[in-house]
């Protein structure tokens, strides 16, 4: 159903932006340049179409020998027979004011100027936006990405087991050593403000002895400071989860479910690893995004 409505968006931006540069994109090439003014039209003739969704009429006529024409839709043809009740008589020789554009002949009133412009801003901004959700989600995904084909760590780290819950002191004892001592600020090279938090050296599964890591990505491992570890980590296949909600908890309450699902995730307990980005400091809503090795 995700995948249903992604689809929708994508193709609803696809709309949006090729309707108006099919149908306007001329007329907004010359709104942007400032390639417009006010002329006088004189009518010729126009044709009225109307049918159970809608009515449309289009006024054609001349600005200086020039053809020219506008169109208009449902209430706006009620507005246009307000401002010129001549317009539509044939005996009636009817001069309007309108803005031509540079190069395009599809003309524009000057009281739905402000209407039409507007809409395209919120046009432009619905597309614009998408975009930048859509760049956002490309290179949050070329991250993942990037990780799961390898990649280098400086940090501290200690030797645990999740045996009489002593993870859970150990590990609180770990992070708390990591923003005391500021570890972020002594580590060099770095690539991502992202914490990463690893558990490797399995002595078998996750009932036994690891070795649990907390650094930051980097790009070489030339330059390691004194009292802190670097660590470099092939390409696995991996099996994302997301925790959502307070922190620690969440975490630990996400670790429960797949410890659970142990068996049917087949691990292969090389390295798991914990992404802290700026989603893991909201609160309640807060999101950490967990990456299990498996077959």
């Amino acid at each position: 159903m995700r995948e249903f409505f992604k689809i929708v968006w994508y193709l609803s931006v696809l709309v949006v932006f090729f309707f108006n540069l099919f149908f306007d994109g001329w007329r907004i090439f010359d709104y942007v340049q400032g390639n417009y003014v006010t002329e006088k039209m004189s009518i010729e003739n126009y044709s009225y179409n109307s049918s159970y969704r809608r009515r449309s009429i289009t006024v054609k006529g001349y600005i200086d020998n020039e053809k020219v024409y506008f169109s208009e839709f449902d209430k706006n043809i009620d507005k246009l027979y307000q401002l010129y009740p001549t317009i539509f008589s044939e005996n009636e020789n009817t001069t309007i004011e309108v803005l031509k554009f540079k190069n395009s002949h599809n003309l524009l009133l000057p009281s739905e100027f402000k209407d039409w412009k507007t809409e395209l801003l919120l046009s432009a901004f619905y597309v614009v936006f998408s975009l930048l959700i859509y760049l956002s989600k490309k290179i949050i995904s070329r991250k993942q990405k990037t990780m799961e084909k390898g990649f280098k760590i400086i940090g501290i780290s200690t030797r645990t087991t999740n045996k009489d819950n002593q993870s859970a002191k150990d590990l609180g004892e770990l992070w708390g050593k990591f923003y005391s001592e500021n570890i972020m600020t002594k580590i060099p090279n770095k690539i991502s403000n992202e914490i990463l938090s690893i558990y490797t050296d399995y002595k078998s599964d996750y009932t036994d002895e690891y070795t649990s890591i907390i650094g930051m990505p980097v790009s070489t491992l030339d330059e390691i400071p004194n009292g802190l570890i670097g660590r470099e980590f092939k390409a696995e296949n991996f099996k994302k989860f997301i925790a959502k909600g307070e922190m620690p908890k969440a975490v630990a309450d996400t670790w429960g479910e797949i410890w659970q699902k142990d068996n049917d995730l087949n691990r292969k307990y090389t390295y798991d690893f914990e992404v802290y980005s700026e989603k893991s400091q909201n609160g309640e809503n807060s999101e950490v995004e967990i990456f299990v090795a498996v077959e």
